[in-house]
Formats: C-alpha cells, sequence, structure tokens
C-alpha cells in the first residue's frame, strides 16, 4: 500500500475518533494529535519533535501469541515502552509476549492523557476500542 493511501486512511480514523470524542466524554475532546495502527506516523511524530512538545502516548498492545489479549497502557516514549514489554521487564505483559502495537492515541497533557487511558480500561472504553480500533 502507498504510503499517502496510509496516511489519507489514519486521517480517516482520527477525524471519526474526534467526531466520537464531540459527543462523549467532554474531558476528552481537546488535545487529541494523531491515532495509529503501527509505528509509522504520516510525518506527525517528526513535526511533533521540530515542535519540541512533549506528548504522552495511551497505547493499546496486541499479543502475537494470543490475539483476543490486549494491553493499554500510557508512556511518554511509545518505543521504549514496546522494547520493555517485548523484553519481558513488564510483569503484567510477560506471559503473552510478544506484543504489537494495535494502535495508540498522542495526546499534549498529560492529565488529558491518564484520563483516556483510565477510560479505556473501563467496560466502556474497551467497548469502544473493540469498535473502533
Amino acid at each position: 500500500m502507498a504510503k499517502g493511501a496510509d496516511c489519507k486512511s489514519a486521517g480517516l480514523r482520527l477525524r471519526r475518533f474526534e467526531s466520537y470524542l464531540s459527543h462523549h466524554p467532554p474531558s476528552l475532546r481537546y488535545g487529541v494529535i494523531t491515532t495509529q495502527r503501527s509505528e509509522g506516523g504520516c510525518h506527525a511524530e517528526a513535526q511533533r519533535r521540530r515542535a519540541g512538545r512533549l506528548m504522552y502516548y495511551v497505547y493499546m498492545l496486541q499479543s502475537e501469541v494470543d490475539s483476543d489479549r490486549f494491553y493499554v497502557g500510557l508512556t511518554a516514549d511509545l518505543r521504549r515502552r514496546l522494547r520493555a514489554h517485548n523484553s519481558g521487564e513488564s510483569a503484567h505483559t510477560r506471559k503473552y509476549m510478544p506484543w504489537r502495537l494495535a494502535t495508540y492515541v498522542a495526546l499534549s497533557e498529560k492529565e488529558k492523557a491518564e484520563r483516556f487511558e483510565h477510560y479505556l480500561k473501563s467496560g466502556s472504553g474497551r467497548s469502544f476500542a473493540k469498535k473502533h480500533f
């Protein structure tokens, strides 16, 4: 698939996600930067680096051993955290490794990222993630 097509579908997912947030928890409406299904970011990561902003990533991992097993977490360094999960440093994810990055959301405010992670770990958040990611 061409990189431009991948960026176009990522933009469509982002618009759907932002539309969902406009009708749901008001605390989550602002600060959403991007959602992706892979580690590539359609140049968004490079743009954030140039801007010098620290981002907080709420991420969802999927086990490669058991595809029905997901893990939701929060970090400021997504690549380092994924390596940590796959090297067995986390007791909660060690049993089902290796993991792949299923999706992530970058937020500019830590408090909003923490609230969004907490939401994704709730029952309605798991339903949301299953439907949209």
